[in-house]
């Protein structure tokens, strides 16, 4: 069947890894300056932040990307339609909004995505096993491992940490947003292998897609995927334990790849449970919704936690930021879920659709 008709359980994964995404960034004050309390609930905090949230949600929306390029290909193909220019000009809007959330928040990803995502449109038509061996050779990191190497035999020299900054105005944290951080972040891409999981998560979810996983019969076997995704996972938990200091990061990007190969599969089969269906519907909204959740969640919480706001990085510990994001996520839930049962698309989404079909034929 081709895929013209939306999958539910993949709107709600969407929303989930928008959360964890969320919740990361909450923890850290959105790169605020920040206080941390010595409690159990801080504690707690930091362990969901290390092997919950951190990376897990970036890598699920860069698989979920990859999956969503393969549908709008596979419904205009059936349209008898060639997606791709169209796509490339989607890219372009993409990053245009990303650079203005970045003007907000320096960490943004929509850049990435919109820049990264050109490579999709060039694999396109690539057999599914290239495409497969591109994405294992990514993940192999090969910047990452030869730091690992190095720091490993005492020959690497530590570069410069990203510059802490804290900025007195929202005007000069925009201009410091989108000039030198910009530098620092394309650096980061390359350095952490940030950039090279990110291809290759796009890549594993478009052959996902090609071979039809999340739709029926082969859904069926989604729990079977996620146990196998669960025994990479405690594998990579072992590996990281008893490997040298020198190569932890390295094993954790691994580590959080293979949570993503549990937590993808699982989170589809169970949020495709019928008995869950009315309790789902309003994660369903958000998830339709992510363009305009997330870029409203970095422009509001820096507000809220840099110091030409409200200043609350420094007066809240990380388990009081948990629980600002888990407030905030609820808010957006209930506005999108309200939005959607009077608008067919979210109010940027419905911008961006609009701005891609100029000049399409309509119908």
């Amino acid at each position: 069947m081709a895929g013209s008709q939306r999958i539910k359980s993949i709107d709600a994964v969407r929303a989930t890894a928008l959360l964890l995404i969320l919740l990361a960034h909450c923890v850290v004050a959105y790169g605020a300056q920040h206080v941390d309390g010595d409690g159990a609930a801080d504690s707690v905090a930091w362990w969901l932040f290390n092997y919950v949230f951190l990376g897990n949600g970036f890598l699920m929306f860069s698989f979920l990307f990859g999956l969503s390029f393969f549908f709008q290909m596979d419904h205009a193909e059936a349209k008898g339609i060639d997606f791709r220019g169209r796509f490339c000009w989607r890219l372009v809007l993409l990053l245009l909004f990303g650079v203005i959330h970045n003007a907000f928040y320096r960490s943004d990803i929509l850049m990435i995505f919109a820049l990264a995502g050109f490579v999709p449109v060039l694999y396109h038509k690539v057999r599914t096993k290239w495409i497969l061996l591109a994405c294992v050779l990514l993940l192999v990191q090969p910047v990452p491992l030869m730091e690992a190497v190095q720091r490993y035999v005492g020959t690497w020299v530590e570069p410069p940490h990203d510059p802490a900054v804290d900025p007195a105005s929202l005007w000069d944290a925009m201009r410091d947003n989108s000039t030198k951080w910009l530098v620092w972040k394309a650096q980061y891409q390359w350095d952490s292998g940030r950039l090279f999981y990110t291809l290759a998560m796009f890549m594993l979810g478009t052959v996902t897609g090609r071979l039809r996983i999340f739709e029926q019969p082969r859904a069926r076997h989604l729990p079977r995927i996620a146990a196998w995704g669960a025994v990479f996972m405690a594998v990579m938990l072992c590996v990281e334990a008893a490997v040298p200091d020198a190569f932890h990061g390295y094993v954790q990007n691994w580590r959080q790849v293979a949570t993503v190969c549990c937590f993808i599969p699982l989170l589809a089969w169970l949020y495709d449970r019928p008995c869950l269906q009315s309790l789902l519907r309003p994660l369903y909204s958000v998830g339709r919704c992510t363009l305009t959740a997330y870029i409203t969640q970095g422009i509001i919480l820096t507000l809220l936690f840099f110091r030409y706001g409200l200043g609350w990085g420094t007066s809240t510990t990380a388990a009081d930021r948990v629980l600002i994001g888990l407030v905030f996520f609820a808010a957006q839930t209930a506005f999108f879920t309200w939005w959607l049962g009077r608008f067919k698309y979210g109010p940027l989404e419905g911008v961006w659709r609009r701005l891609t079909r100029i000049g399409m034929k309509q119908g």
